[in-house]
């Protein structure tokens, strides 16, 4: 498999996971709103705001991951940062409330099926997007390298090429 394949792969199944995850918190965003509330110790009013504009970033980032097909590293490494902030906002708050057995409602209603409903299951989720993440970067670093290569072979045969003069 070539690495331009590899990096398009991982980008579209990062793509789908949080496409996934933005539907099913708009869809039923009330384990989330209570997760931000309690855990966060947030205003409900605030947590209603919160959680929808969590949802919308998720599938702006999820599009552009998707439709860029690996040409650029930057919605990789968006996507890494949002899968590091809820990573970090998961362990934070496991930290802080030990005994709860809160979910965090990434999924929406479809939680259970991604892995359960505790913090520790969905920071499994995040370690694997951010797994993906990394192999996604590193095949497209690989493939803008070997774009590199191939564009300066080009270049050397063409200045070594003795141009041909046409009569006139």
């Amino acid at each position: 498999m070539s690495c331009r394949t590899l990096s398009v792969i991982t980008g579209l199944f990062v793509s789908a996971v949080f496409i996934l995850a933005g539907i099913a918190k708009l869809d039923d965003p009330t384990d989330a709103i209570a997760f931000v509330t309690k855990g966060l110790n947030l205003p409900v009013a605030a947590a209603r705001l919160i959680v929808p504009m969590f949802a919308v970033a998720e599938l702006f980032v999820a599009g552009w991951l998707a439709f860029d097909c690996g040409r650029s590293s930057l919605p990789g490494w968006i996507s890494l940062g949002l899968v590091a902030l809820l990573a970090g906002l998961l362990v934070s708050i496991a930290e802080m409330h030990p005994q709860s057995d809160w979910t965090c409602g990434c999924f929406g209603s479809l939680q259970a099926p991604w892995g359960g409903r505790s913090l520790r299951s969905q920071l499994d989720v995040n370690l694997v997007l951010a797994l993906t993440l990394l192999i996604h970067l590193a095949s497209l670093r690989s493939t803008q390298r070997q774009g590199d290569k191939a564009g300066k072979a080009r270049s050397l045969r063409a200045s070594h090429e003795t141009p041909t003069i046409l009569p006139t």
